[in-house]
């Protein structure tokens, strides 16, 4: 048997497995470590030790005279070469040399590259096992690091110059993934393993150990440690982790009965990053508890999102999430509304990519990573990035339920039912997060008292502006637009042309009232001098500029006052001093100082999002 050979390979060569647990296999979860019938382990028992000559790393590679890297020639491509793809061909190339490999009984006991359900990650899923993962974000994630994988493969294999033998016959793409989905499922950082070396040649008392070599070494690299792979994942697991200068060794911390499986706790990891896994490291209780956030491709008015895609690629952090904390793992009270919380690099790259000229300029202090929706403070720029990840999510929500008529009942295999748990929890957490910040959004322009007069809706601008503003308003948009029916007005795509009329009305109406900003009410007429008083701080009149598109929108809408101002000259828009100039001022205001929201209602599809403008003031 492949774990006989394994154990006994390991022991011979310094390994220490403790003679209470074994290693055992199932057909699901393959081979992994428990408690022997009839024992059991106190806390404080060592589980498990590695020597550092048992490992495979950047070490390996770069070990000895005659190095892997020596059997063939980079060329030109030498530095460019990512140090991880070279030791997954250090791993392919054991697995060819077969028993020759002083690695053979470790690597044997590895899943195979025929074994796809062993080896349980998406890139070995058939078509009817990838229906359950349509739309979701670990469909674009498995799709997109086959494809990087890939290019990492071709290019070394394009790039060699010189090759000992045959070997490049038997470098397959396949068997290049398999070496890539064993090392990224089963790999820990080789920080450790190089900072215990270092630690012990600096403080002088052991010098160089044997077989590790005294330069060259890469902590940033990952490191295969046989035998604490066999460990499962159970986030609640307490384990203690002890490097020394010749072995890495694995304590528990806690006491563990007859036939348990014994656990390492990897850290938290969003869903997509667990689905890398194989099937048997997958941790039961923790499905569902993140998500990763994508920028899906919507129509351009909506949310900005080119510019959110841009600045979220351009930051270091590759992997954005959105996280439900739970009772477990947060400590806070099962009956607790549902709690929240995104990457940090999301909220602030979104912040960043959404602000205007003005904020920009200002310096926001929401562009300074202060974003908290937890914080009833409301600036432009937080509406926006709420919005934002409002119909991030909406869409990702979509996305996946979308496919719905095309799955099975039921789940045909132990990959599907893996999928299928996983696609459930993607759904609850983006239906979750969704309901709270939709929640949120709502509350803002609804009836109650958490409504905030500073998000002015069209609804708001028909119904609630002071007088004699209401009634010309009400009056230019019939006599240009043929209707004052906000419905009718967003349906016939006219609302930017109402947003402008409006802000117009605004600033003939508060010549000289800006005196009553001192009142310091919070009904929308107070704010609305109030934030009167502020665009003319922010926008001088000669700064609104436009190109020709909009130069020939702000004469349509000028077009339109201009026909109201002939039924009524007597009406707000009628003083003489609406010009194109102040249309394009108005203009201006409406494209910076508004934010594109998805419908308050709840309404799915982007036919329902809605303009809104924010005071900030």
């Amino acid at each position: 048997m492949e774990e006989d050979m394994f154990e006994q390979w390991f022991l011979a060569n310094g390994g220490y497995i403790n003679p209470n647990i074994e290693i055992t296999k199932d057909q699901i979860t393959g081979r992994y470590l428990r408690v022997l019938d009839g024992e059991a382990l106190g806390a404080g028992s060592l589980i498990i030790s590695c020597p550092h000559e048992l490992t495979i790393s950047w070490l390996n590679v770069i070990k000895g005279s005659e190095t892997f890297l020596g059997q063939f020639d980079l060329g030109d491509m030498y530095h460019a070469v990512n140090e991880v793809v070279i030791v997954r061909f250090f791993v392919m190339n054991e697995y060819i040399k077969g028993e020759d490999s002083f690695w053979w009984p470790y690597i044997r006991s590895l899943p195979q590259p025929t074994d796809a359900q062993l080896l349980g990650t998406p890139l070995y899923y058939d078509d009817e096992d990838w229906l359950w993962l349509r739309g979701t974000n670990l469909e674009h994630a498995a799709t997109k690091t086959e494809r990087m994988w890939y290019n990492e493969y071709d290019e070394v294999m394009q790039s060699l110059v010189r090759i000992e033998g045959s070997l490049a016959n038997d470098w397959s793409w396949s068997l290049y993934k398999w070496a890539a989905t064993i090392m990224s499922s089963r790999c820990f950082p080789a920080s450790a393993l190089a900072n215990s070396i270092l630690a012990e040649r600096s403080s002088g008392s052991h010098g160089t150990p044997a077989g590790i070599p005294g330069d060259a070494i890469e902590p940033g690299s990952p490191v295969l440690i046989p035998g604490i792979d066999l460990l499962n994942h159970r986030p609640s697991a307490k384990v203690t982790w002890q490097w020394t200068s010749i072995n890495c060794r694995l304590v528990i911390n806690e006491n563990l009965g007859a036939g348990t499986p014994i656990c390492n706790n990897y850290g938290q990891k969003s869903n997509e990053e667990r689905k890398r896994m194989p099937s048997s490291r997958l941790p039961a209780s923790l499905h569902g508890l993140d998500s990763q956030v994508t920028q899906p491709t919507r129509k351009p008015e909506r949310a900005s999102e080119s510019q959110v895609e841009a600045a979220l690629e351009a930051r270091r952090e590759t992997v954005h999430w959105v996280r439900l904390r739970n009772s477990f793992i947060d400590k806070i009270p099962q009956d607790a509304p549902p709690s929240y919380e995104f990457s940090p690099g999301f909220l602030n790259g979104v912040a960043t990519a959404l602000c205007n000229l003005r904020e920009k300029t200002a310096g926001h202090p929401h562009l300074q990573g202060q974003i908290d929706f937890a914080n009833p403070d409301m600036s432009r720029n937080k509406l926006k990035v709420l919005a934002a990840a409002t119909m991030l999510l909406q869409r990702q929500l979509s996305n996946i339920v979308d496919h719905n008529a095309n799955l099975p009942q039921w789940p045909d295999n132990i990959r599907q039912f893996h999928a299928a748990r996983y696609r459930r929890g993607q759904l609850h957490i983006l239906r979750t997060v969704n309901a709270s910040l939709l929640g949120r959004l709502s509350g803002l322009v609804g009836d109650s008292s958490a409504r905030d007069f500073r998000v002015v809706r069209l609804e708001h601008m028909l119904a609630e502006a002071p007088s004699p503003l209401l009634t010309d308003f009400r009056a230019a948009l019939n006599a240009g637009l043929g209707t004052r029916k906000a419905s009718k007005i967003r349906e016939r795509g006219w609302v930017e042309c109402a947003f402008t009329l409006w802000v117009c009305g605004v600033w003939l109406w508060g010549q000289g009232l800006e005196s009553r900003s001192a009142t310091g009410g919070l009904d929308l007429q107070s704010r609305m001098v109030q934030w009167l008083g502020f665009l003319r701080r922010a926008y001088k009149d000669d700064e609104a500029v436009t190109g020709p598109a909009d130069e020939q929108l702000a004469e349509s809408y000028l077009g339109v006052i201009q026909a109201a101002v002939q039924k009524n000259p007597r009406s707000v828009y009628g003083s003489g001093a609406c010009t194109l100039a102040r249309m394009r001022w108005c203009l201006n205001v409406v494209r910076e100082e508004s934010v594109m929201c998805p419908s308050f209602e709840g309404r799915a599809g982007d036919e329902h999002d809605e303009l809104v403008l924010f005071f900030e003031c």
